[in-house]
């Protein structure tokens, strides 16, 4: 009987090229994806000494009950439950019988910030991998102060301050570092990516244990309608192909903030090209 090879998180900071990089694996005739579950933002608790216990918000079975009709999931392993972590077993569930039943071996779930819950989804899942996609910091910066400034609503909260931006992309970098040398963790460069993506692929494959498919490569990975919501108009492009964005930094900036930013990211950027470059 055929069962679930893999089940892969595909996470990083927002605004770092993870949508491009999914399409790119969805392509693959053995994996299944869908858009953003947005899964433990979604059903924790707001109160932290709840969210401490692991307790989820009385609102998470609503909550849920959308995700899944959004994503057009079966709800049939849905169940209210106390905990973050019943529901998420029971997506998971769903998520391996879906890839079963359209005929795939393996599963991507790819939430960005989900980076910030990679022990919560170890243990429920001990088996997942993880690939992190990290993008320079002033171009990740950049594009992250500027879409929250065009779509305030949908970002939560209103537009985000630069500073907010700044420690967005550090703390996540942050995290992602932590795994470096963890087997079960693949750390990519958006940068190495898009300048040379067939290495790229071939690394990914080989971390996911499938074979190279020829679909991969198109310069459109066809998977851009499976993995972007109607309701998130600026990831249209970057489901579009593989290609290096970038720009925005000289562009939203002036020089005051370009410096601010610069000096602020040059600890954390360090870090990460001694771990990235060759």
């Amino acid at each position: 009987m055929m069962g679930i090879d893999r089940r892969i998180f595909l996470v990083g900071c927002p605004r770092s090229g993870t949508t491009m990089l999914q399409t790119v694996i969805a392509a693959h005739p053995e994996v299944m994806s869908f858009p953003e579950s947005r899964l433990y933002r979604s059903v924790e608790s707001q109160q932290r000494v709840l969210q401490a216990l692991g307790w989820a918000s009385r609102h998470a079975y609503g909550r849920m009950q959308s995700i899944y009709e959004e994503l057009v999931l079966d709800p049939g392993d849905l169940r209210r439950r106390w905990t973050v972590a019943g529901y998420a077993q029971d997506f998971f569930r769903t998520l391996d019988r879906s890839a079963l039943a359209a005929g795939k071996t393996v599963w991507l779930e790819k939430t960005p910030d989900h980076v910030q819950r990679l022990k919560e989804i170890q243990s429920v899942l001990p088996e997942a991998v993880f690939i992190h996609l990290i993008r320079g910091g002033a171009e990740t910066v950049a594009s992250l102060y500027d879409v929250t400034q065009r779509f305030p609503e949908a970002w939560g909260q209103g537009p985000w301050s630069l500073e907010r931006c700044i420690a967005r992309w550090r703390e996540d970098v942050a995290e992602s570092l932590q795994y470096a040398t963890d087997p079960s963790h693949c750390l990519v460069g958006y940068e190495m990516f898009v300048a040379d993506p067939e290495t790229g692929v071939q690394q990914l494959c080989r971390f996911m244990g499938l074979d190279v498919a020829s679909e991969m490569m198109q310069r459109d990975a066809g998977k851009g309608e499976e993995v972007v919501l109607s309701n998130e108009p600026w990831k249209t492009r970057s489901a579009q192909s593989i290609r290096a964005g970038g720009g925005k930094f000289a562009t939203v900036f002036d020089e005051s903030q370009q410096a601010r930013v610069l000096d602020s990211l040059a600890g954390t950027q360090s870090q990460l090209d001694a771990v990235l470059c060759p």
